[in-house]
């Protein structure tokens, strides 16, 4: 079947290769080159397709587990000994296996427990190398972070004609930002994650998080070398602290002019002021201390105390161009689209943004969300081609600041002192994207800082039981259109703690048997925060709380995404979560997308109806007020994880259906 689709897209190139055939086409394909015709028409038997595709995996996987084996012809083979026949092989559908990770922001307990929770990823032993001179990558660990390619993980093809055939599928890891500042291992996090990039060429995703894109600011801001308070470059302050009569207050007035508005005694006092009061970090300082003194200890065999001016030093080499973090920005993209599966930090922009558009469709070109191009001469009509617009913009981005950064000049001023898109600071640009705000007060139509939540729960997605809407059904009805223009079953995505678990939003479709869509937004930070409500009798769920933990995951949640991925039609055939919850206690979902093998699966990513579920615990809060519950997951024991939130406060509980 797929030779056979593999020969009429050769077809169909040969097709609009011919003149005739174009001039008579219509305008739309007429005014295109031919791999932009081909794109065209392919785009549009996509659609036709997508179905047959999703049958054609479901199919083989049904057959393979139940023993099938594809019936081969047998064929003779002569040699100087014996004549023998060619054994059949298991021909399975071709398949990558894709793993997402993200918001791990320098929790190495966290990270170490992913990857011994992961069935892509295992550690293997490493020789450290703790000589900076050596030419060689510094890593300074006894272990690595590696793909275990294990064949029970992977399915295999064999095709009569395909070298290749017996090549398992790699499995691929998509990172999905937010690498430091909380956890107290920045630099543990950075160093495996950019190891394993390397030693895997074209098998990990790495994602700009707003977090990751901010430490642009720590050179600039602290300049790049010098223990006294006069090496320090000039502060005018943060515009979003302008009138607020705190420290960095840009309209504050000093009594010497010249001097910088931000606190200035030393190197350590401006630091410390950056990281807790501008990036939300307040513990980022004493952290890295911490990491620098067991690293010592590692190194050195003794223990030694870091001076201020060594965690000084740290963040300005690690976040200078040529450090950890720029090396992890120089290698990562904004947005990553593997075929019918979209990647990003954040979200698509609020309905607020979608408003300022003044559009009968927000695509009719997607140029919305590329704010720093003032006037575009040629709008962005398409999804790939606006991918494509923003990781160039970013690399771009990325280049110029370490350009500027070989010819600093710390009297010039900082771009946080004015903020915004176009400014005299050539790669401000980026950092402006990765907030949340424009100077201006209004909202930043940024995918790396929007939210597919609002207020703890997608209230943007459903309607209440009692028929009131609790957002903009406008921007759910856009977000469904993009989903369609990009021939997208997926959208993964991290940035906004909401419990212990991700929290899948089912797309509303008009065409009620087409293949479900979904957004899957996947930062669990806060997991340990995550309440239970239980009944009044029997054992009670509760959560193991942050324990030992320096970030607010605790010390037993997890959580893997597990995405398995057609190569040949690059259809989604399977997305797992799998882990431990906050209480301790081991999950396994069922594949989201095996609908038509349980109907109950069109309620995972929906408003939960209370008629229809059986509740463990209590549905209703203190106040006795009602509630809005989620429907997160299916568990392959056959509850369901259900979940309700206010703000960062979440509160799960397990549901059954109602007999």
């Amino acid at each position: 079947s797929i030779m056979f689709l593999q020969q009429q897209a050769a077809a169909a190139r040969s097709v609009l290769r011919g003149c005739a055939w174009l001039s008579s086409s219509p305008p739309i394909i007429q005014n295109r080159n031919e791999d932009q015709a081909f794109g065209f028409v392919a785009e549009t038997f996509y659609s036709s397709t997508a179905t047959w595709s999703r049958d054609l995996c479901r199919k083989r996987k049904r057959q393979i587990s139940s023993g099938w084996r594809r019936p081969f012809s047998s064929t003779t083979t002569t040699t100087t000994t014996a004549t023998t026949t060619a054994s059949s092989t298991p021909y399975n559908t071709r398949t990558r296996q894709i793993s997402f990770l993200t918001d791990v922001e320098g929790d190495a307990a966290y990270f170490d427990r992913f990857v011994a929770n992961s069935r892509i990823l295992c550690f293997e032993p490493v020789t450290p190398n703790t000589d900076i001179n050596n030419g060689e990558e510094y890593f300074p660990y006894t272990k690595q972070v590696a793909f275990c390619d294990n064949p029970d993980h992977y399915e295999y093809t064999n095709s009569d004609d395909d070298d290749d055939s017996q090549q398992r599928a790699k499995s691929i890891l998509v990172y999905g930002g937010d690498v430091c500042d909380k956890g107290g291992s920045d630099l543990y996090i950075l160093r495996q994650l950019l190891s394993l990039y390397r030693r895997y060429p074209g098998r990990v995703c790495l994602l700009m998080g707003n977090r990751d894109i901010n430490k642009m600011r720590i050179v600039p801001e602290m300049g790049l070398d010098g223990d006294d308070a006069s090496s320090l470059p000039y502060h005018g302050g943060c515009w979003w602290l302008a009138g607020t009569g705190l420290d960095g207050d840009p309209l504050l007035e000093n009594a010497n002019a010249g001097q910088s508005k931000v606190p200035s005694e030393s190197p350590a006092d401006r630091l410390r002021w950056i990281l807790g009061k501008t990036m939300g970090s307040p513990d980022a300082f004493e952290l890295r201390r911490k990491e620098l003194e067991t690293e010592e200890l590692f190194v050195n065999n003794s223990a030694r105390n870091i001076s201020d001016e060594e965690v000084v030093q740290s963040f300005r080499k690690a976040c200078s161009p040529d450090g950890e973090l720029g090396q992890y920005l120089s290698s990562a993209h904004l947005v990553f689209k593997m075929g019918a599966i979209l990647f990003m930090h954040g979200a698509l922009p609020r309905p607020e943004v979608i408003h300022a558009c003044q559009k009968e469709s927000l695509w009719s070109s997607v140029d919305y969300a590329i704010p720093w191009i003032v006037d575009p001469q040629e709008e962005v009509q398409s999804v790939d081609s606006w991918i494509e617009c923003l990781n160039s913009f970013a690399h771009e981005q990325v280049i110029l600041w370490r350009k500027s950064m070989q010819h600093f000049d710390n009297t010039s001023g900082v771009w946080t002192t004015v903020g915004g898109y176009n400014t005299a600071f050539d790669y401000g640009n980026l950092l402006q994207f990765g907030m949340g705000w424009l100077p201006s007060r209004r909202k930043n139509p940024t995918i790396v800082y929007s939210s597919w939540l609002n207020d703890g729960m997608p209230q943007q997605f459903y309607v209440r039981s009692s028929g009131s809407s609790t957002g903009d059904t406008r921007y759910a009805e856009e977000v469904a259109k993009f989903f369609s223009l990009g021939n997208l079953q997926l959208i993964v995505s991290g940035h906004q703690p909401h419990g212990d678990h991700p929290t899948p939003i089912r797309i509303s479709r008009s065409d009620g048997d087409a293949p479900p869509q979904y957004i899957l937004p996947c930062d669990t930070s806060y997991s340990a925060d995550t309440r239970w409500i239980c009944s009044g009798s029997g054992e009670k769920r509760i959560s193991k709380g942050r324990g030992s933990s320096v970030s607010g995951r605790g010390d037993v949640a997890v959580c893997e995404v597990l995405i398995d991925q057609c190569i040949d039609s690059d259809y989604v055939s399977s997305t797992v979560l799998h882990g431990v919850l906050s209480d301790g206690s081991k999950f396994e979902s069922v594949n989201l997308f095996d609908v038509e093998e349980d109907s109950d699966l069109s309620l995972v990513g929906t408003l939960l109806d209370r008629k229809d579920f059986v509740f463990e615990g209590s549905v209703r809060d203190d106040s006795g007020e009602e509630m809005d519950w989620w429907v997160k997951s299916k568990l392959t024991d056959g509850s369901f994880l259900v979940s309700t939130g206010k703000g960062y406060e979440v509160s799960n509980s397990f549901a059954t259906r109602r007999i």
